[in-house]
């Protein structure tokens, strides 16, 4: 998610949609029992295309004059939901969770866009094999700053 926000900052594309997405996939790294219904229930208008829909024709005019086609932005927002999605409904799979997020770089790279250093999350589930924990509230805001930045370290 640092990475696509970052990406979205580099090519100058930040529609309401797309900060209703990454707040919603931000969300369910708080998500309890108590909640999920309620995040459930409160998806995305994007989230829909990031699961293989079709774009809002109300979006394609923005990222046109920003330089971006469809398959790039589908190829950011599909593997992003996927790593998600995938991992929450169901077993974690290395390899396609791997190939998913080797997708969302590649194509976020090729702007310029780097992601954070992987130090930043080695205790976590989703990096130590899900025998990590999850991040605290200040380590959230932390990495939602880095998500703000540039930079690699």
């Amino acid at each position: 998610m640092i990475t696509v926000e970052r990406w979205a900052r580099r090519v100058d594309w930040r529609p309401p949609e797309l900060t209703a997405l990454l707040e919603h996939l931000w969300a369910w790294l708080r998500v309890s029992q108590d909640t999920f219904d309620e995040w459930v229930v409160n998806e995305p208008l994007l989230l829909d295309f990031g699961l293989t829909g079709s774009l809002p024709e109300s979006l394609l005019d923005g990222l046109t004059r920003r330089g971006v086609d469809e398959p790039e932005l589908r190829a950011i927002l599909e593997g992003l939901v996927e790593l998600v999605y995938d991992n929450l409904y169901g077993a974690p799979k290395d390899e396609e969770s791997s190939s998913e997020l080797d997708r969302v770089l590649r194509t976020c790279a090729r702007r310029g866009v780097e992601p954070p250093a992987l130090r930043h999350f080695a205790d976590h589930c989703w990096v130590a094999r899900m025998f990590g924990r999850f991040p605290d509230e200040t380590e959230l805001t932390f990495w939602r700053e880095l998500a703000r930045s540039d930079t690699t370290s």
